[in-house]
């Protein structure tokens, strides 16, 4: 369950205190949020390495959720589980920032291809390394004499490159 609502309301009606209670979960792609919303709302949570306690758990005979719930709370009452460190939201958010960011580059620098690979069918090789202003004069001053339909499909990927430059500009 990933909602930290549920399942803190859950804890509440088995009457679990927060002061004395630790909670304790494996990592995964929602643990560093769940974690994060736990916290806020006062409970104390561990986030354990869930390749640690998949080994742990794996030499259980009867392999289930309620078993590895149990195998899990052993971990954590034991003290046998490897803590993950759980990012910042400003830290989240500052690699979120990157990551979108390191795509739109990919994605305008796949537009750019594609629109060299598309004229080179038509006899027009673009230079490489141009920058994109550059780029997008040069591609408009070369498709001047070529057909109607094939001048519009390139003019309209133009757009899309020019609408992601500016959004990479707006990312910086």
């Amino acid at each position: 369950m990933t909602d930290p609502d549920a399942i803190v309301r859950a804890l509440e009606k088995h009457n679990l205190s927060r002061e004395g209670t630790v909670l304790g979960h494996e990592s995964g792609m929602l643990s560093g949020w769940l974690s994060r919303e736990i916290l806020a709302l006062g409970w104390n949570i561990v986030c354990m390495d869930a390749r640690a306690c998949s080994a742990a758990l794996s030499v259980r005979t009867n392999k289930n959720d309620r078993n590895d719930a149990q195998g899990l709370a052993h971990l954590l009452r034991t003290g046998l589980y490897r803590e993950v460190h759980i990012k910042d939201e400003e830290l989240v958010a500052i690699q979120t920032l990157m990551c979108c960011r390191t795509q739109a580059v990919k994605q305008l620098r796949n537009l750019e291809n594609t629109v060299r690979g598309t004229l080179k069918g038509h006899g027009i090789k673009i230079p490489q390394r141009l920058g994109h202003v550059r780029f997008i004069e040069a591609v408009q001053d070369a498709i001047c004499d070529i057909k109607d339909i094939a001048r519009k499909s390139v003019e309209s990927l133009l757009r899309v490159a020019k609408t992601l430059n500016e959004e990479i500009k707006a990312l910086d």
